[in-house]
C-alpha cells in the first residue's frame, strides 16, 4: 500500500498488496513482451471492509478478458472465493492467472473495464494544449511555487507531453470567459513509465503577472487511512458538460493501476453520479461537507473505466473513477516545488 500500516492487520494487508503489485508488474512485462495475448488485470490495490478496517486486497480484473473467454460476469465486486466458485468450469486465462497468484480469501475482484486517462478532444475552468488543440482538461488545485511565490494550478499530467509545453485556459473568475496561456513549470504522466508506474500531474504558471489564480479553500491533505476506517466520501468539481459537484464514496486505494499506455501510481478509486466525462481530468477532489474528511484535499481526477450494458457495449459513464493522491505526489518530490 502506499502508506505505513498502523497495526498487524494493515501490515498483513500491506504486506499482501506489496506481493500482488510484483506479480501484477510481472504480468505487464509478460504482457509487453508478447508472452499473453493482452492484459488481463487492471490494477491491484487494497479496498475497506465492513468492520471499521481497511483490510481487503483488491485486484482489477478485465471485463474484456472474461468475455473474449465466454465468462459472463457482470462488472462488479467480488469476494475471490465468490468469483472462483461462480465460474466453476467456465474458467478462462483471467481466473487462471489469479489464481497462480494464490489469491487470499479476504480478497477482493472488481471485474472492470480497460482504464482509460480522461483528457481529450473537451475546474472548473476548460485547459486547452495548444500544440494540437485536441487535448482538453479541467483546472485542479491553486498552488504556490517555491522560489518565486508565483500563484499557479495543478491539473492531469496527460493534458501536455512535458514542461515548457503551453496551455490555454478559458478563465471565467472575472464574470466573463477570457482566454489567457499558461506554461507547464513541473510534469509527471506515467505513459513513459513502463510497468514501474508514474504518477500524473502538471503544475501550470499563467503567462501573464497580470493574471491570477483564484483561491480555493480547504483544510489541507487527506491523511491515510487509519483504524478504526471512516467511510470516505469526496467531491469532485468537474466541468463537462456544465461546472458541477459530483459526489462519491471511496472503494479503494490502487496501488498501481493502468493499461499498456498507462500505469498509475497510488490512485483513490471511487464511484459517482452523475460520472465524471473524459475532459474533466485535472478536476480537484475533496473530501465532502458533512463528512471526518470535510474539505480535505485527496487529488485530481485522472481516469475512468467506461460502463457498459448487458450486452458489453460503452454506454454513457463510468463504472469506476480514479483519483490520483495528492500527498503521494508530493512526497514523490512534488513538494520541491510546490505548496498547497
Amino acid at each position: 500500500m502506499w502508506w505505513e500500516p498502523t497495526d498487524e492487520l494493515t501490515a498483513a494487508t500491506s504486506r499482501e498488496v506489496g506481493r500482488l503489485l510484483g506479480r501484477y508488474r510481472e504480468h505487464l512485462d509478460e504482457t509487453g513482451s508478447g508472452k499473453f495475448g493482452g492484459q488481463l488485470v487492471w490494477g491491484v490495490g487494497s479496498a475497506p471492509g465492513g468492520r471499521s478496517d481497511w483490510r481487503h486486497p483488491l485486484v482489477l480484473a478485465s471485463y474484456e478478458g472474461l468475455a473474449e473467454a465466454g465468462t459472463p460476469i457482470a462488472v462488479g465486486r467480488y469476494p475471490w472465493p465468490l468469483l472462483i466458485r461462480s465460474i466453476e468450469g467456465r474458467r478462462g486465462p483471467v481466473e487462471a492467472l489469479l489464481q497462480r497468484w494464490d489469491l487470499t480469501a479476504d480478497t477482493v475482484v472488481d471485474v472492470t473495464t480497460r482504464p482509460l486517462a480522461a483528457a481529450q478532444v473537451d475546474s472548473t475552468d476548460t485547459v486547452l494544449e495548444t500544440r494540437s488543440r485536441t487535448m482538453q482538461a479541467t483546472v485542479g488545485l491553486p498552488c504556490t511555487l517555491l522560489g518565486s511565490s508565483d500563484r499557479a494550478f495543478i491539473t492531469a499530467g496527460h493534458l501536455v507531453t512535458g514542461n515548457g509545453d503551453q496551455v490555454e485556459v478559458g478563465a471565467t473568475g472575472s464574470g466573463a470567459l477570457a482566454w489567457v496561456t499558461g506554461t507547464v513549470v513541473e510534469w509527471s504522466d506515467p505513459i513513459q513509465s513502463g510497468s514501474n508506474g508514474d504518477y500524473d500531474y502538471a503544475v501550470v504558471r499563467l503567462d501573464d503577472p497580470n493574471d491570477t489564480v483564484g483561491t480555493l479553500n480547504h483544510a489541507g491533505l487527506e491523511p491515510v487511512p487509519t483504524h478504526p476506517h471512516q467511510p470516505k466520501v469526496i467531491d469532485v468539481y468537474g466541468r463537462l458538460p456544465t461546472p458541477v459537484r459530483r459526489t462519491g464514496s471511496v472503494s479503494g486505494a490502487l496501488a498501481q493501476l493502468g493499461d499498456a499506455a498507462r500505469q498509475w501510481l497510488d490512485c483513490w478509486q471511487f464511484a459517482s453520479l452523475p460520472a465524471l466525462q473524459p475532459g474533466d481530468s485535472g478536476s480537484v477532489a475533496l473530501g465532502a461537507n458533512g463528512t471526518p474528511s470535510a474539505d480535505r484535499v485527496f487529488g485530481h481526477f485522472v481516469g475512468l473505466s467506461v460502463a457498459i450494458d448487458a450486452s458489453g457495449a460503452s454506454i454513457p459513464g463510468a463504472v469506476h473513477q480514479y483519483v490520483q493522491d495528492l500527498r503521494s505526489c508530493l512526497a514523490a518530490g512534488l513538494d520541491q516545488a510546490i505548496s498547497i
